[in-house]
């Protein structure tokens, strides 16, 4: 499966460009999990984001590039409900103090949170990589979007119509895909299109382990 794949190559990449356990993973959840956030959030959620979920439920150490780590699903539940309560108790994300102030994608919608987004990834700063799940016209439910406690959601994290992936061979098996048939390309903007899309530009250079900042990030940031 393409998730699985690129998942398949994040890790082979962090194994051999960082020191070792720098990103590990949290086993995969079980269907109840996935099936107890949805009815926290009220809707489901992208069949993408659920197979990336059964495979590892989060991360245990390390990020996930320069974003933070990825949340296990307790973990989205708890940052959603955190935002959701600030929002019914305090107006957070409504009114005229909470408008984007960088919105660069017209796919997502000019609103600073509504609950239909969920925080994916915690840096730490509040700047969550974010599952948003109610887009502008021209967007796709489910697509993985860059906010900023700062201004608000800023854009898209996936290129559309970015670089498609050839299919894997049969005989290079995935570290979760025992079935042997060779995956599809991952395309879109959501969680499947995310994860290919750093898999493409960490075997592509794009980004290198910092000692300095101890985390992957990109080779441009040096040179700035």
């Amino acid at each position: 499966m393409s998730v699985a794949r690129s998942w398949d190559r994040i890790f082979a990449w962090y194994d051999a460009n960082t020191p070792a356990g720098s990103l590990a993973a949290n086993p995969g959840a079980a269907e109840g999990q996935l099936a107890e956030l949805e009815s926290l959030v009220g809707t489901h959620l992208p069949d993408d984001l659920r197979e990336s979920y059964r495979l590892l439920n989060g991360t245990r150490r390390g990020w996930l590039l320069y974003h933070g780590s990825l949340l296990p699903l307790k973990g989205i539940a708890a940052e959603w409900q955190r935002c959701r309560d600030w929002q019914v108790e305090g107006g957070y994300g409504l009114g005229p103090d909470y408008q984007p102030r960088q919105l660069e994608s017209p796919e997502i919608k000019p609103v600073w949170w509504n609950p239909l987004r969920l925080p994916i990834t915690d840096n730490g700063g509040g700047d969550p990589v974010t599952l948003d799940l109610d887009p502008a016209a021209g967007g796709t439910r489910g697509q993985i979007i860059r906010v900023s406690h700062e201004v608000g959601p800023v854009s898209l994290l996936v290129r559309p119509g970015g670089p498609i992936r050839p299919r894997r061979r049969a005989d290079q098996p995935s570290l979760w895909d025992e079935d042997g048939e060779a995956d599809p390309p991952a395309v879109g903007t959501g969680m499947a299109g995310w994860l290919a899309q750093i898999a493409d530009e960490l075997e592509a250079g794009v980004h290198a382990y910092s000692e300095s900042s101890m985390m992957v990030c990109p080779v441009a940031w040096g040179r700035s």
